[in-house]
């Protein structure tokens, strides 16, 4: 999680007693935080061993902790399964609103499930339509689906999304654990065309440089209980 490789050549080849200060990253041992423990409601319990209350309380990667970015690698192929998805990159970011709030103008707003205020679901059928009004004009399709978790569909079954029929790479997909872990650590990620989520990085990485460590770290802990299984 730690930017690994920053201070190579020179610095590999020094003494253990040598500080890297190139990236300006803290000593580790001068850190509060030991260790924590999360007492889940279940009975469960998530430990963030000393290790990793180390790596949380240092600088990361702008595009998410590793452990987590895997997780929300496998829950995008899992449940949209994107045609274009060689070409695409998955980040994690700080939530849906910070997502939309770096996308690029010209573009489709779309919140198709369960949409605020109205609670309409937007259906195959008109998606198509509109994914198709996108490829006339040539836009971008900003999919904003922080309520897809939560919805009561038939036969359990997630509704298609914009991203799972993107083939031309023109869909910017923005999902969120806000609604379904909790809002108050801000955590979300962004799925899309490897370019354009490569700016966004960039962006990112000269504004919040990366999302709380110790968030990641808390929200990776809650997917991997076996109770809290998305579907």
């Amino acid at each position: 999680m730690i930017m690994e490789g920053r201070g190579g050549g020179l610095f590999e080849r020094s003494t253990p007693s040598t500080l890297n200060i190139a990236g300006g990253l803290p000593n580790p041992s001068k850190f509060p935080l030991k260790d924590a423990v999360f007492n889940l409601k279940n009975g469960d319990s998530i430990y963030i061993d000393e290790k990793k209350m180390a790596i949380a309380q240092q600088y990361g990667v702008t595009k998410g902790y590793l452990p987590l970015l895997k997780q929300v690698e496998e829950l995008v192929l899992r449940y949209h399964n994107p045609p274009n998805y060689a070409n695409s990159r998955v980040i994690v970011n700080i939530g849906a609103q910070d997502g939309f709030s770096r996308t690029l103008e010209m573009v489709i707003y779309v919140n198709p499930t369960a949409s605020n205020p109205s609670g309409m679901t937007l259906t195959k059928e008109r998606k198509k339509k509109i994914y198709e009004i996108a490829r006339l004009y040539n836009l971008l399709i900003v999919e904003d689906d922080p309520y897809y978790f939560l919805h009561f569909g038939e036969d359990n079954e997630f509704p298609e999304s914009f991203l799972s029929i993107d083939t031309d790479g023109r869909v910017m997909r923005m999902d969120s654990f806000a609604k379904i872990i909790s809002s108050g650590f801000r955590i979300g990620y962004l799925t899309g065309p490897e370019p354009l989520v490569d700016k966004y990085i960039q962006h990112s990485e000269m504004t919040m440089m990366h999302p709380s460590c110790l968030s990641q770290d808390y929200v990776n802990g809650i997917y991997r209980q076996e109770e809290c299984s998305f579907g």
